[in-house]
């Protein structure tokens, strides 16, 4: 959110303004019942998982949870829940071959497999 801490998301923060040339995000969520704070991700670009390709994977902080955003033109076209969780996720690692990596609070690294 390139608005922070004048925005969260679509909404002013604490009694921010929005600022001039502002670019809104392409998605929000509702973060009463999802967590706190989002930790940004990558498109996936590997071949073990097919029906992820393409999509962009993110998680939150605060609840872990590994979710998925299709976005086609600047719209989004589809969410997912991967139905894992990362602990308390604070980035994403890109390997060379495209796979995706989840790094959490207190060290842990998972890669993101099939199931």
């Amino acid at each position: 959110n390139y608005g922070w801490s004048s925005m969260e998301g679509n909404h002013p923060f604490r009694g921010g303004t929005e600022p001039a040339n502002h670019v809104p995000p392409v998605h929000e969520y509702d973060r009463s019942g999802l967590g706190c704070s989002v930790t940004g991700g990558f498109v996936y670009r590997g071949e073990a998982i097919a029906d992820l390709a393409g999509s962009y994977v993110y998680s939150d902080y605060c609840d872990g949870t590994l979710r998925t955003l299709d976005i086609e033109n600047g719209e989004v076209t589809g969410e997912g829940d991967l139905g894992v969780q990362g602990g308390e996720v604070i980035s994403f690692v890109e390997a060379g071959d495209g796979e995706l990596y989840v790094l959490a609070i207190g060290g842990a690294v998972s890669r993101i497999d099939p199931a």
